[in-house]
């Protein structure tokens, strides 16, 4: 059976070798070969990730949560359980998703620009692509940083309308 979490790790881990040998060589434009290759494994991702149905076991684990909030260490970060995953909030605004274990931001233009490479991945079927956060996750302040910036520029969620 297909494993896309696999997947995408097998074809991170190339990427990540075939970087550091382009960097023992020198190579000048290192920088547009990580782009090129990262971009081609999210579109393969998401390619067989539209094609292969989703283990339905694969809700986010509590630790997990844990460990990313504790990585932000912020007052106003919350987070609340939605059909197996978590939605993250800083104040009243959601601003990333904890989807089978890994980390979703929303995209802002200044947090893609903060970011540098982007790895943009739907958090789920259906879902508008976010920035998908894997090797920085235990950076608290490159966290931190990123979370002050994105939650900054979302918008203010919209007022619940009162049922009649």
């Amino acid at each position: 059976m297909y494993n896309s979490t696999q997947f995408r790790r097998n074809l991170t881990f190339v990427v990540v070798k075939l970087s550091k040998i382009f960097l023992k060589l020198k190579m000048p434009s290192i920088q547009r070969f990580r782009a090129f290759l990262l971009s081609f494994i999210n579109s393969v991702f998401l390619f067989y990730g539209t094609i292969q149905p989703k283990s339905p076991n694969m809700a986010s684990q509590q630790q997990f949560v844990d460990f990313i909030i504790e990585q932000m260490d912020m007052e106003q970060i919350t987070y609340k359980k939605m059909f197996g995953e978590y939605g993250v909030y800083f104040g009243n605004k959601m601003f990333a998703l904890v989807c089978d274990n890994k980390l979703f931001i929303k995209p802002t233009s200044s947090g893609k620009e903060y970011i540098g490479e982007v790895l943009e991945a739907a958090p789920y079927e259906g879902a508008k692509p976010c920035f998908l956060i894997e090797d920085k996750i235990e950076d608290s302040n490159w966290l931190r940083k990123l979370v002050e910036i994105t939650a900054q520029e979302l918008p203010e969620p919209k007022p619940k309308k009162k049922k009649s």
